[in-house]
């Protein structure tokens, strides 16, 4: 659960620092990791993307080393909650998409659609 929630989280902060920064909340996995690293804003995001990318990949060694007492089904519903994470984060938050009607369609057709 917390390779789950630590994906999760940072694939909001991705998503939402700029919007939130703009509104005076300055608390954000960017801004945190610039100012302990005293690095650019570029650095930080590719910084927290590979934080991503390792919990991810941590995630999926735990889940791989649990399958002699982990059921299938499990496995598969926490590793997929964590790429749903990331996949719904990838182009912004639902508070500025709510007007993307082409990213409600993608996203309905990646939840509630079949895999043919």
């Amino acid at each position: 659960m917390h390779l789950i929630n630590l994906v999760s989280r940072l694939a909001n902060d991705l998503a939402t620092f700029e919007h939130e920064a703009a509104n005076g909340e300055i608390a954000s996995a960017v801004s945190c990791y610039q100012n302990d690293h005293g690095c650019t804003q570029e650095e930080a995001i590719a910084a927290v993307e590979g934080i991503i990318q390792s919990s991810c990949q941590e995630l999926e060694w735990e889940l791989f080393k649990s399958i002699a007492v982990v059921p299938e089904c499990y496995r598969r519903g926490i590793i997929n909650i964590a790429r749903t994470s990331c996949f719904v984060y990838k182009r912004g938050d639902s508070y500025s998409l709510a007007d993307d009607d082409e990213y409600a369609t993608l996203l309905k057709d990646y939840l509630f659609c079949p895999i043919q």
